[in-house]
């Protein structure tokens, strides 16, 4: 016998073995997806604080304001995270 493809009529949004809801995995995927993107800034942040400016001012430290700026983004709750509950 054949299984059913994903989200025929009898179980809309199942997966052909009857596992996980497809909706369940699409906002895991949009979870990881915000993740990552927050990473990347972060990421940005320190690369941009890590780079000699000329125009940066004596005894000014831009690697730990672009640390605490990092630091700060990625302890931010995440906005959606009370909607995936």
């Amino acid at each position: 016998m054949r299984a059913r493809a994903a989200g025929t009529e009898d179980e809309p949004g199942r997966t052909a073995a009857g596992g996980t809801a497809v909706t369940g995995i699409e906002s895991r995927v949009r979870s990881l997806e915000r993740r990552v993107a927050t990473l990347s800034d972060a990421l940005l942040m320190l690369a941009g604080g890590l780079e000699g400016r000329p125009t940066s001012e004596p005894g000014e430290e831009p690697a730990v304001k672009a640390a605490r700026q990092a630091y700060d983004l990625l302890l931010a709750p995440d906005e959606d995270e009370g909607a995936d509950s």
